[in-house]
């Protein structure tokens, strides 16, 4: 389960570095969950349990920075 959501962390930096890059002030989400399923899909060949660990990755990272 770490290594999928190091690939998440990692999808995350480079999608706001991206964002950043086209002068966006705020991160696409919808942009951002399809970023998160194509990286799952690429490193890891996880297609149907895709949505159910990015939202383990992402109440993981809202409870670790207290929202």
């Amino acid at each position: 389960m770490q290594n999928y959501f190091r690939t998440l962390n990692a999808t995350r930096q480079m999608h706001g570095m991206n964002q950043v890059a086209i002068g966006a002030k705020f991160l696409d989400k919808t942009a951002l969950q399809k970023a998160y399923k194509s990286a799952l899909k690429r490193h890891h060949g996880i297609t149907a349990e895709a949505k159910f660990i990015i939202n383990l990755y992402e109440d993981g990272r809202n409870a670790y920075e207290g929202k």
